[in-house]
């Protein structure tokens, strides 16, 4: 994303306020520049698709923001706990709920929704993580 790209999802943004896609797109976008980002736009836009209406997208990526970018690991666990709530069918939803309760120390459940993840879509990464909660629980 440059910003030239940038700018246009700003101004499509304008015309429809209350796209909850183009919110999540546009906070993505805005991540991605970090230059254009002068005043928390990509979190703004963030907290507002989440408050909009909670979707599996929304709380994902507020989540995500919240606790790699921020490092408001309780917050984002509790969004996502929430999220659970709507059973996503990406894994990328289990992944990141799991790596937040391995950052929080909760290991016994974030082996149970790494697993869900690694059922969904088989990666050494959701693997490597299964098994450092299960060597931290040792």
């Amino acid at each position: 994303m440059n910003k030239h790209g940038l700018d246009k999802l700003i101004e499509e943004l304008k015309n429809n306020p209350n796209d909850l896609d183009l919110m999540n797109h546009t906070a993505l976008a805005y991540y991605c520049t970090p230059l254009a980002c002068s005043d928390n736009e990509d979190m703004k836009l963030l907290e507002k698709a989440y408050k909009s209406k909670m979707t599996v997208k929304s709380a994902t990526n507020l989540a995500w923001q919240l606790s790699v970018e921020w490092g408001e690991h309780e917050r984002a666990e509790e969004i996502m706990d929430e999220c659970m709530t709507l059973k996503p069918k990406s894994f990328r939803s289990y992944y990141l709920y799991g790596y937040i309760l391995l950052t929080n120390k909760k290991y016994e459940s974030a082996i149970e929704l790494l697993k869900k993840a690694l059922s969904l879509h088989p990666s050494r990464d959701i693997l490597n993580n299964i098994g450092f909660a299960y060597f931290k629980i040792k």
